[in-house]
């Protein structure tokens, strides 16, 4: 009842009260979820068109570049037509004044003001139209509700950010319940423990980091928490390691998720085969360095429907991989094998292999002596480990971390060990273990 309740008239009236249309867009979403690909990519080229006439219209940059190359906007009707377009990288963004790329025809005062959570540790901020927030909201909650969550169910967020007013009124009726990071420690572990088992959510959602954190804090306590139905994970890699670990903590099914500027959001599929992605936000293409299309590289995203600050062709410079098969579940959808992560998180050896963040993960799972660590390449054959460990004598560990990550690079590169106490959590709450010069050349990406 209390589900019902909150579908049909809790969320309708919230979305009068706020200006938006979640309650009407997840009501379609979930009809288009199983339209065939055919309608998918109809609706998007359709989408397309109305984008693209807008941006060579209104919008600075767009309408210089159509002059500067002769391009109309008719010449742009459909996705294949999209390679006529420059692809938008976050340097290119941070060259201009915002409003360079903003549409002229649309009230700044009416917008919402939107910041990426700082993966790479620089924060990318834009603007965003209550419409685009609306879908983008409903998209998320589609995904949720795949893996049998429904609006009103009790859900446990763990938040880099504490809740203003609103949000916390937003909460209480949602039954969403925050924790925030920051007080996450070892003197309020037992009380967050008794607290999430009291509450007893059907969902956990948080960041893999700060989730494995809490757990490990737990752990050395002697805490143990009761069973959550699914805990749904996003913002950086969830490596195999990362989801066992949560698995078998909470006995959940675990559902990652993955989104980023000017892109569709992903979801899981409860059946595991594949991450659905939302076709109907966005196009999603995957190019190597040359801009051929690819089943694995960069993921460039087309928002259908940011009119504020359109994203036309944006590089998220995430790494993806795409299948062509169908999803077992039957749902037509986008199906993303696999998220690499950021060309940031690969490595380059001396010799031209690729080493992607899964690989040094799984080498490094095996030293239960490390409680934390960051890999760092700084140019083709240096490399820094930063490493936490409680160990008094490093000796034989540092010999053995030599031998594993060299036996994995390459024997041609210089390794040095750095211990730390602590490697610190990004603004976004997120913590990088793989980092790449971007001075090192990617250039077997597609391969």
């Amino acid at each position: 009842m209390f589900n019902f309740a909150t579908e049909n008239i809790i969320l309708p009236i919230s979305d009068i009260i706020l200006g938006q249309q979640i309650s009407k867009d997840l009501s379609f979403l979930l009809k288009s979820q199983w339209w065939s690909k055919d309608q998918l990519i109809e609706f998007q080229e359709r989408k397309l068109k109305l984008l693209v006439k807008h941006c060579f219209e209104t919008v600075p940059y767009y309408q210089e570049y159509s002059k500067k190359e002769g391009l109309h906007y008719q010449d742009i009707q459909s996705i294949e037509d999209l390679k006529l377009l420059p692809i938008l990288t976050k340097d290119k963004l941070r060259e201009h004044d915002l409003g360079y790329f903003m549409s002229k025809n649309i009230d700044k005062n009416k917008l919402l003001k939107k910041c990426s959570s700082g993966s790479t540790g620089e924060p990318f901020c834009h603007y965003i139209t209550k419409r685009s927030n609306s879908f983008f909201k409903a998209v998320k909650l589609r995904g949720w509700y795949i893996n049998g969550y429904r609006i009103g169910d009790k859900f446990i967020k763990i938040d880099n950010s504490k809740a203003n007013k609103i949000k916390s009124l937003q909460d209480f009726v949602t039954r969403n319940k925050s924790i925030y990071v920051k007080d996450i420690n070892k003197d309020s572990i037992e009380e967050i423990v008794h607290s999430i088992n009291k509450y007893s959510p059907k969902v956990l959602r948080a960041y893999p980091t700060p989730l494995l954190m809490l757990i490990t804090m737990a752990e050395n306590k002697g805490l143990t928490f009761k069973e959550i139905p699914f805990v749904a994970t996003t913002g950086s890699i969830l490596y195999p390691e990362f989801r066992s670990k949560i698995q078998t903590t909470f006995g959940a099914s675990v559902i990652d998720a993955y989104s980023n500027e000017g892109g569709a959001n992903a979801f899981e599929c409860n059946t595991h085969d594949c991450y659905h992605s939302a076709m109907e936000y966005a196009i999603t293409e995957v190019i190597n360095d040359n801009g051929n299309p690819v089943r694995k590289g960069r993921a460039i995203g087309t928002d259908l429907w940011n009119y504020a600050f359109p994203f036309l062709r944006y590089d998220s410079q995430d790494i993806v991989e795409v299948s062509d098969n169908k999803c077992s579940c039957g749902r037509e959808l986008l199906a993303i094998k696999k998220i690499w992560g950021r060309d940031t998180e690969v490595l380059m050896t001396p010799e031209g292999n690729m080493v992607v963040p899964h690989m040094i993960s799984k080498a490094l799972s095996r030293f239960k002596e490390i409680d934390q660590y960051q890999l760092r390449q700084n140019n083709i054959d240096h490399f820094e480990l930063f490493v936490v460990t409680k160990l008094n004598n490093k000796n034989n560990l540092s010999r053995e971390l030599e031998n594993v990550l060299k036996e994995l690079l390459s024997d041609n590169i210089v390794l040095s060990l750095r211990y730390v106490t602590e490697i610190p959590l990004l603004p976004s709450g997120k913590r990088r273990y793989i980092y790449r010069n971007p001075s090192v050349n990617l250039n077997n990406v597609s391969h």
